[in-house]
Formats: C-alpha cells, sequence, structure tokens
C-alpha cells in the first residue's frame, strides 16, 4: 500500500500528515491510527489501515464520470438477531437522462454457517428506471431464501427523486462488501451508523425479489427463484415470460407470439389468463419452435391438461406471421366422436359413398355390388322388409329365394283360383281390362298337353287330345280376328287390311287434287280479263281488273306486270284491226282511255298473266 500524505478521522475531519507530525513534535508522546490498538512513538509512518480510511483512486476521465471504490465490513455478531438494520450505502443522483448512477456491490453477506451464508455480485441503478440485477452463489440448496430472509439490498426513492441505497440485515449477521460506485454525483453514505426502523421514501427496488436474478445453490441454477436447470435434468426448458414485478410461471396472455429468429425452442403455459390463440383443448403446456429469421414460419404444438387427458394439437404460421387454426392429433387414446370436426363426405376410394344423405349413400352402396348373372336357387338370399312392416317397422332382413317362391304361389293361387291340389282340374276365374271388358282365361289342366296348333287361311286351331278347336276366326267388322293385308287403292273389299303403302299412294292422290283445287284462278278466261269494272268520267273510260281465287279477290296480290290492256280503233285507213297498248295502273292495276280516242266501235281488251309458280 503506497503512503498517504492526509489522513480523514472518523468526524470528517482531514488533517495534513505533516501537520500532524509538527503536532507531535510541539508534545504529542505517541501517535497510532484509528486501527491501532498502542500508541507508537518516534518517527511513525500511518498507512491507510492503521488509520482506518478508504482508499481513493482517480482514473483516467471518461466524459467525466467518477468510478469509487469502498469496503465495509461488519465482522462483529452483536444485537438480538431479529432486529433488522438499515446501513446508509450511497446516494444516486435525480433520475433523468443526463445524471443518473449505479453502483456494483460484492462480496459475503449473511452469517458464518454454510446454510446462511452467500456470496453476491449486484447492479444497481436508476437509469431510466431503478432496479437490482444480482448474480448469488450460495452454499446449499436452502440457502437462497434464508440469506434474503435476514439480509437484502434495499433501494428508497427520496421526495427529491434521488435514490438510497441501504443494507438491510438482522442486527445479529455480518457482511463483507465492496462497492464500486459510478458517476461523480453519487455518494457514498455508509459510516457504520444505521437505522433501526424502515426508512422514509417509497421502496422502490430490492435484491430479494428482483426479476434479474440468477443464483447457483449447490449445484442448482436458478432464475428468478426458479429451477431452470439441475444436474440431473440439464436440459430442462425454463418457462418464458417472465415480467418485471414478479416472475408469472410463462402464462402469457396471447399464444400468437412471433419467432425471435434464433430458431430455438420456447415453451410456455396455456391458462385462464389466456384469451387469445388458446387451444381448443382447453389448459395444457405450449412448446413453441422458431424459425431462424423473418419472424414467421413458427410452429407450435400444444399438450392439454388433466381434463383433456394430454389431447395433442398442433397448428403453424404462415409467412405474414399469421397463426392458423389448432387441429387435434387423433391417436387410440383419442378419438374424434361421431359428430366432432366431421365434415364433408368421405370418397368412395376410402371406403365412404361420397354422398351426404342415407338414401344416396344406400343406394351408391347397393349400385356398388357385384353384377351376377347365375340364376337364383332356394338357398340364397335376398334382402326384404320386416313382415307386415310397410311404413311402419322400416328395418330390413336377408330371407331366402325359397321363401319369396312361397309367396309367388300363394298369389297364383289367390289370383288365378288354383291351389296346390287344383292343378290338375280346369280352373277359370274372371277379370276384367282397363276398359271394363270381361275376358275369362282358361287354364289347361296339369295333366293334358297340346298337341298341335294350325294356322289355315282365315284361322286358328289348337288341338288338345284330339280335340281341335278354333282359337281365332277370321276377322269381321263387328269381331277381332284374322285378316289379310292389301296395297290395293282401289278395292271395295271389307275383309282385307290396306298396307302403309296402300294407305300413302291414297294419301299422295288426295294431296295432289287438294292442291290443284287450292290453285285453280277464278275470273280468267284464257289470257282474256272478262271480269272488270267499268266507268267514265268526264270523257275518260276506265277499266279495272277483279282476279279471284277460290272465291276470294286476289287482285291485289299480283304485281301491274301481270296485266297488259290495250284499244282498237274504231277505224284504220288500211282496214286492218291495229292495237295500240294502254298504261297499266300500278294502283287499279286497269287503265285509261279518252272517249274520243276511241270513237265509235273501238274497244279496249286486257290480258292477265300469272306468275310461274
Amino acid at each position: 500500500m503506497a503512503d498517504i500524505s492526509k489522513i480523514k478521522t472518523p468526524d470528517g475531519t482531514t488533517y495534513d500528515i505533516k501537520d500532524a507530525t509538527a503536532r507531535a513534535n510541539s508534545g504529542v508522546t505517541g501517535v497510532k491510527g484509528n486501527s491501532e490498538s498502542s500508541y507508537r512513538t518516534g518517527n511513525v509512518n500511518l498507512t491507510a489501515e492503521n488509520v482506518g480510511a478508504t482508499s481513493i483512486s482517480v482514473l483516467p476521465n471518461d466524459n467525466d464520470q467518477i468510478k469509487t471504490k469502498y469496503r465495509i465490513a461488519k465482522r462483529g455478531y452483536t444485537g438480538s438477531g431479529s432486529t433488522v438494520w438499515y446501513y446508509p450505502i450511497a446516494k444516486l443522483p435525480k433520475d433523468n437522462s443526463g445524471n443518473a448512477a449505479s453502483l456494483i456491490v460484492s462480496g459475503r453477506i449473511g452469517g458464518y454457517v454454510s446454510n446462511n451464508m452467500s456470496y453476491i455480485n449486484a447492479l444497481v441503478w436508476n437509469r431510466d428506471q431503478t432496479g437490482i440485477a444480482l448474480i448469488d452463489i450460495a452454499g446449499t440448496a436452502a440457502n437462497m431464501p434464508t440469506i434474503w430472509g435476514i439480509c437484502d439490498i434495499v433501494v428508497y426513492t427520496n421526495d427529491d427523486t434521488t435514490d438510497t441505497i441501504y443494507l438491510k440485515v438482522q442486527s445479529y449477521y455480518t457482511f463483507d462488501l465492496d462497492f464500486e460506485l459510478y458517476q461523480s454525483t453519487a455518494s457514498f453514505l455508509y459510516d457504520g451508523t444505521y437505522l433501526t426502523e424502515e426508512p422514509t421514501g417509497t421502496l422502490n427496488a430490492q435484491a430479494s425479489t428482483s426479476t434479474k436474478r440468477l443464483e447457483l445453490v449447490n449445484g442448482k441454477l436458478l432464475l428468478n427463484g426458479t429451477d431452470v436447470m439441475t444436474p440431473d435434468k440439464p436440459q430442462r426448458l425454463y418457462q418464458m415470460y417472465t415480467t418485471e414485478s414478479g416472475y408469472n410461471k410463462g402464462r402469457p396472455a396471447s399464444a400468437n407470439i412471433n419467432s425471435d429468429d434464433y430458431g430455438g425452442v420456447r415453451k410456455f403455459l396455456a391458462t385462464s389468463s389466456m384469451t387469445t390463440g388458446k387451444p381448443s383443448t382447453g389448459d395444457g403446456h405450449i412448446l413453441q419452435f422458431d424459425w431462424d429469421n423473418g419472424g414467421a414460419y413458427g410452429a407450435q404444438l400444444s399438450i392439454a391438461g388433466s381434463a383433456q387427458n394430454g389431447q395433442l394439437s398442433v397448428r403453424a404460421q404462415n409467412s405474414s406471421k399469421e397463426w392458423g387454426a389448432w387441429a387435434k392429433v387423433y391417436d387410440a387414446g383419442h378419438k374424434p366422436s361421431l359428430t366432432e370436426d366431421v365434415t364433408g363426405t368421405l370418397p368412395v376410394a376410402n371406403g365412404g359413398t361420397g354422398k351426404t344423405t342415407a338414401k344416396d349413400a344406400a343406394n351408391e352402396f347397393m349400385n356398388a355390388l357385384d353384377t351376377g348373372s347365375s340364376a337364383p336357387v332356394d338357398a340364397d338370399y335376398y334382402i326384404s322388409q320386416y313382415v307386415g312392416g310397410g311404413t311402419t317397422t322400416k328395418t330390413y332382413h336377408r330371407r331366402p329365394v325359397s321363401a319369396l317362391w312361397e309367396y309367388i304361389k300363394g298369389k297364383i293361387s289367390s289370383v288365378l283360383g288354383l291351389t296346390n291340389t287344383n292343378y290338375g282340374g280346369t280352373s277359370a276365374k274372371a277379370t276384367a281390362d282397363a276398359s271394363g271388358n270381361t275376358i275369362t282365361s282358361y287354364y289347361a289342366p296339369k295333366s293334358t298337353a297340346v298337341t298341335n296348333v294350325a294356322l289355315s287361311t282365315n284361322k286358328i286351331t289348337k288341338t288338345i287330345n284330339g280335340t281341335t278347336t278354333d282359337v281365332v276366326t277370321a276377322a269381321t267388322t263387328s269381331a277381332y280376328g284374322i285378316t289379310k293385308l292389301s296395297t290395293s287403292t282401289s278395292s271395295t273389299a271389307t275383309d282385307l287390311a290396306a298396307t302403309p303403302s296402300a294407305v300413302r299412294a291414297a294419301y299422295n292422290l288426295a294431296d295432289g287434287a287438294n292442291t290443284t283445287a287450292n290453285t285453280a284462278l277464278s275470273g280468267v278466261n284464257g289470257t282474256l280479263i272478262y271480269d272488270h269494272t267499268y266507268s267514265i268520267t268526264n270523257g275518260v273510260a276506265t277499266f279495272v281488273p277483279h282476279v279471284y281465287l277460290k272465291g276470294e279477290e286476289v287482285t291485289s296480290n299480283y304485281a301491274a306486270s301481270c296485266f297488259a290492256w290495250k284499244y282498237r280503233l274504231s277505224s284504220t285507213s288500211s282496214g286492218t284491226p291495229s292495237y295500240i297498248n294502254l298504261t297499266t295502273d300500278s294502283t287499279t292495276k286497269g287503265c285509261t282511255v279518252a272517249i274520243t280516242t276511241l270513237g265509235y266501235g273501238g274497244y279496249v281488251l286486257g290480258t292477265f298473266t300469272p306468275p310461274e309458280s
């Protein structure tokens, strides 16, 4: 330790060593430091340890920030043990962006035996917010709660917003601590005195409840009091999402968490605190597998709690950081119910029908059966409704074909009048056709046989046991029977039936006659128009033709070009008839001529030429 030139007494007075020596030479008989037990004479060299003074060192300037080291100790086990003492350690300046400070604390705290002794390293600060970060190494597993029950580092905020740091211990316990104080405006307060009551101000932080506390206790690593790695479980995952106000066992309000781009695995709980993204299986554990970039592409595995007996669910996150819906993973112990999450149809290829109704599904099942071509035998089965069920009992059974045959035989007996003992005789039963005509059907006795059926020119006969009778006779206009076909269109016979070719030939003849009758024109005598209207007005004669078809005038249906008019003078110089053409009126299809032009004995001729059809 280097010699010092000044000393500071416990009352705070600072003396120059030379001045102290001068005083000693003027009558002082001995000199000792505050930490020494006896006085020395002669040339005495006092060191910092002799007088109990601290060593002060000024480090190189760094934006005028000063770091000062102190060391304090309480080695005596004094006090009652249950009384709490508060030792003022340091005061940090006001919490603002230009005048905040920090304090580093390191050393031993607690008792003198292993179960209440701990080595700590703590950082106390008040920049932006007041807090304590702590590393604690204790002797045994039970040490940490014991130690922090008897010793603590606490910070109280004063009315002027400065922060005072206290060492809180029960009076019987000891400590050996080093302090490093940063920032020139921070002040070191420790002088060995203490408070016996809680300090004034507001408790703002304490080491025992810090959420930035890492402890090594008897080989176990604890984070904020929770075991995160033990010797027998070196890869145990710690619950994520601790809070500043105290750890909450990783119980976030939302499971929709983006990847942190580290590609790791995170674990947290789904509890009543979770209101967003919670699995449909309820409370349980969630493992999140993060992608290594983009904050997306995560995946989650949920293991439900005891209420769901470990039901698994999974979901994934897309590139837009949107989480999909939870999907249950079914196994032998977790099977879906008949209605749970069952939608759509099961394709035929997967053993289903592809249909959505029971009727359609039943039809699909039946139509999917193999088709057989062999004749059934009595022992074969067919599907039939319950006997007498109708619309009431809608159940179905398998029945042998022999039972169906017995049913058919019973119908034959009741409808046709035949019984098991009656096939040897003749039986008749009258029935009615759709028109109400009574038809009698005869059934040959079981022991007889038809030996011949003959077709003659006008009837069909049958021969049974040597007796020939008519089955069908010739047809007449009053009775059904056999008739001969004819292609004649001129016959007058009543016992022949016309063939389709004869009917067609007759139709063609009638159709041609009808067409001729319909196209005949009335009012045409050759090419001369003899049906017309004649009038004279103011010496001008007007001729208007009239053409008729089937009694109706059709003059307007023809163009003016179908009509031609000319007149003949009463006489000519040569005596040979001479005709002069007249103009046909486009509306009336007639013509006009002056009476004086015609003279006495002149006349007008009109002709009509229909267009070719």
